[in-house]
């Protein structure tokens, strides 16, 4: 899904992502304001940011409201992987708009970094996400 992004982006996104994984949410938070200030001002950028400031409350939250990011579970690469597949369907769903699909995106993003970290606590693999 990354087609959708310039070099920039992708960099910038890479580390709001690694600051979830961190729970260093306060910085996250810093790095999505750079981030939406480079977006460009497209259907699928405003649903990818969209989903960012999502997951970035959900985290913060301990709320009911967000039961669905608490009911991943956050050692389970397996499941994690499933949930990110279900995620990916929807983004090549045609009935679906851009924004739509930016949103799946990047959910799907987030979760793909969660297993890969997952991996590199078990195997000391490399956690890179998107690429340049």
């Amino acid at each position: 899904m990354v087609k959708q992004l310039s070099r920039k982006e992708i960099f910038l996104v890479n580390r709001v992502l690694k600051l979830f994984i961190e729970r260093k949410l306060k910085d996250a938070e810093k790095t999505l304001e750079k981030l939406e200030l480079t977006m460009a001002e497209k259907e699928w950028s405003k649903g990818y940011f969209n989903a960012l400031q999502g997951i970035t409350l959900a985290l913060k939250s301990k709320d009911s409201r967000y039961l669905y990011l608490t009911q991943i579970p956050m050692d389970d690469s397996k499941k994690i992987d499933d949930i990110r597949k279900k995620f990916l369907k929807q983004t090549q769903n045609s009935l679906h708009k851009d924004f739509d699909k930016g949103f799946f995106s990047a959910w799907s993003d987030y979760l793909k970094l969660l297993k890969n970290k997952i991996a590199k606590q078990r195997n000391s693999e490399d956690t890179s996400l998107l690429k340049y």
